[in-house]
């Protein structure tokens, strides 16, 4: 055999469940500049189960949970893991072919990479066979602006209540970057799409994975354009949103309080909240709480 076809095969899986190698935690008293150095500790992999009974692993004190209903419940390091795996086994789910051949995708690289099966098409030919279809694929990630927007002199802030929450929860605005264009601007367009205010002074915040199934929420704090009629805001011009309106800090004191533990606890429905401070949202509504003053500027 070839060696192209060797270097290949060696990573070559086919299989109905998806398994991926998540990485390994080492030991902090691992030094990576010892010429003894060896990598090892806690090996971490995922797997899909879906297609599996539940049963099958479940007892009476294990059950299954939705992994958005866990955040809130779980530590940093237990979130970061769960995240890493749903993003790689959902990654896997969707791209079973290739786009540009229609041909079976075959797992590679632990389960982060994806190849078209025509590279098999000539085996005894390796030479003539890379010249083929050769289509390669990535895990991905699409980037999302989220931003609280204060008013001009920061004393409330615009929060919008989607159609698909729940209860009475009302979040920042939020939305995809669109290709060829800046966060700046796309947090400019997604909040006058939403809900018609015009907004400058864009400033970064903070970013987070939110693998559902493969976004980055990149935070954001934006003014309100006094010169604008900013006070009357709508949501007819997209309809994403069923409400948009304008809070003060008085009522976001409130809202906190009736934040829920987890996504998965829901509070009673028609009173307003915000999301917990384990979400971005949260902890941009937080931030402005503890931290923006009636003088301050960001």
């Amino acid at each position: 055999m070839s060696q192209i076809n060797q270097r290949f095969l060696e990573g070559y899986r086919q299989s109905k469940t998806v398994v991926a190698l998540l990485g390994v935690k080492e030991s902090i008293d691992q030094k990576a500049n010892d010429p003894q150095y060896t990598p090892s500790g806690t090996v971490y992999f995922c797997f899909d189960a879906s297609s599996y009974p539940k049963e099958h692993f479940e007892s009476h004190d294990v059950k299954f949970r939705d992994s958005r209903s866990l955040i809130g419940y779980l530590n940093l390091h237990d979130s970061k893991i769960i995240a890493q795996a749903r993003s790689i086994v959902d990654w896997n789910l969707r791209h079973k072919y290739d786009s540009g051949s229609g041909k079976l995708n075959y797992s590679c690289w632990a389960g982060w990479k994806l190849c078209c099966s025509s590279v098999f098409d000539n085996q005894d030919q390796p030479s003539h066979s890379w010249k083929g279809v050769q289509n390669y694929h990535y895990p991905r990630t699409d980037p999302v602006v989220i931003m609280a927007v204060l008013s001009p002199d920061r004393s409330a802030i615009l929060l919008g209540r989607n159609k698909r929450y729940a209860g009475g929860m009302y979040s920042c605005l939020a939305g995809f970057v669109e290709v060829g264009e800046t966060f700046e601007e796309a947090v400019a367009r997604e909040v006058h799409e939403e809900a018609c205010v015009r907004v400058l002074d864009v400033k970064y915040f903070a970013s987070q994975p939110w693998p559902y199934p493969s976004s980055l929420m990149t935070g954001f704090y934006a003014i309100a354009d006094v010169n604008s009629n900013y006070e009357i805001s709508r949501t007819d011009l997209d309809g994403e949103l069923e409400d948009a309106r304008w809070f003060t800090r008085e009522d976001v004191e409130e809202m906190v309080k009736r934040s829920p533990i987890s996504l998965g606890d829901k509070p009673p429905d028609n009173v307003p909240f915000v999301p917990n401070k384990h979400a971005i949202a949260g902890e941009l509504i937080r931030n402005w709480l503890a931290t923006f003053e009636k003088k301050s500027a960001i």
